[in-house]
């Protein structure tokens, strides 16, 4: 304290807890050394070497495991390193010697956020917003997503609502709005919000997206498909919007155009097995019934479990004559298949006559 050292902000005696540690914390050599490493660590951490400052930082924390930077900072390597269990003992250190250090609440949400702890998130973002108010906007904007994720829409939307009211132009909350009125079926509210954003943010390609799924929703087909060519011209390489066109066209039965976004998007995600039961059914309906057995084969090295693909092999098995074949993937449907009455009784009746 005397050489301007703010190492304790603690309500008990130190003294009291040299018992529980190796070492004397409470002499100055010790602070010093602490100090030292500390020092250390963050050069390091500051010009990305974040192995040097881990190291570091670690040893600093073995000679004062109370200071709450050094605690912050550990958290913030290991969570860069996605070992969120580690960081969040960090942050909950820093925050047991602070427990108004607002930036270990933020980053301890965020390690809470990535392990699927919605609630504990949820109740460290809302800590960080009184602690931390630099950041509040993202902290009601992760709050929104965390709520989203247990489907309490309303609260998501509320969240959102108050991170705007923090940050009005915070892209991320922008576009958040947009999402949560389309998963909301404010179908007509998402659609106005979109062209003010796409005039701020114009390399955003997921407004046109989502405009695609809403006029999908409400029917207009050649509407969608141009919102997903506007999506495309942003970015090409997101597979789901050539994904959902090759749907949209196969329903239209331009088969061509089916195939080739289906093409495109086994192409930018090859493992993908939706799109591998998108392409198989676009095969099955041009009769092609080994390219279609084909795909539904590889759709089920990455779905292995997946009733539809059994049921449409086994159709494709039946139209050439694999009778065995079909009777084995039409028990494989009704093995993996629990809804589906209507269908399952049509595999149980394919299975007897192929018999």
């Amino acid at each position: 304290k005397e050489k301007g050292y703010e190492l304790f902000d603690i309500s008990f005696d130190l003294n009291d807890l040299e018992s529980l540690f190796e070492k004397d914390y409470s002499t100055e050599n010790y602070l010093e050394e602490a100090l030292h490493y500390y020092e250390k660590g963050l050069l390091y951490y500051k010009n990305n070497d974040y192995d040097s400052a881990l190291d570091n930082f670690k040893e600093a924390y073995s000679w004062n495991p109370l200071h709450k930077e050094t605690c912050y900072y550990l958290g913030m390597i290991y969570q860069s390193d996605e070992d969120y269990e580690y960081s969040l003992g960090y942050f909950t250190d820093a925050i047991l010697v602070d427990s108004m250090y607002g930036e270990s609440y933020f980053y301890r949400g965020l390690s809470h956020f990535y392990l699927e702890d919605y609630q504990k998130a949820i109740n460290d973002f809302d800590s960080s917003v009184v602690y931390f108010p630099e950041l509040a906007h993202i902290a009601k904007y992760n709050t929104a997503l965390a709520y989203h994720n247990l489907e309490e829409l309303d609260k998501a939307q509320e969240a959102n609502n108050e991170s705007l009211a923090f940050n009005s132009e915070y892209q991320y909350s922008r576009f958040n709005q947009i999402k949560l009125f389309f998963v909301l079926e404010k179908y007509k509210k998402a659609l106005s919000l979109i062209p003010s954003y796409s005039a701020e943010f114009p390399d955003d390609y997921l407004p046109d997206f989502y405009a695609g799924l809403i006029y999908e929703q409400l029917g207009n087909i050649s509407k969608a498909l141009e919102a997903y060519d506007k999506s495309i011209a942003l970015n090409a390489n997101y597979f789901q919007t050539y994904y959902n066109k090759g749907i949209l066209y196969f329903y239209q039965e331009d088969y061509e155009q089916a195939l080739f976004n289906q093409g495109k998007s086994i192409e930018l995600k090859y493992d993908d097995y939706e799109s591998y039961l998108a392409r198989g059914d676009v095969y099955l309906a041009l009769e092609n019934y080994n390219s279609a057995i084909a795909d539904y084969d590889i759709a089920l090295l990455y779905s292995a479990n997946n009733a539809y693909a059994y049921f449409q092999k086994a159709v494709c098995c039946e139209k050439v004559g694999q009778n065995q074949l079909a009777i084995d993937n039409y028990k494989f449907y009704i093995e993996y298949e629990k809804e589906d009455e209507k269908n399952i009784k049509i595999a149980n009746d394919k299975i007897a006559i192929l018999k």
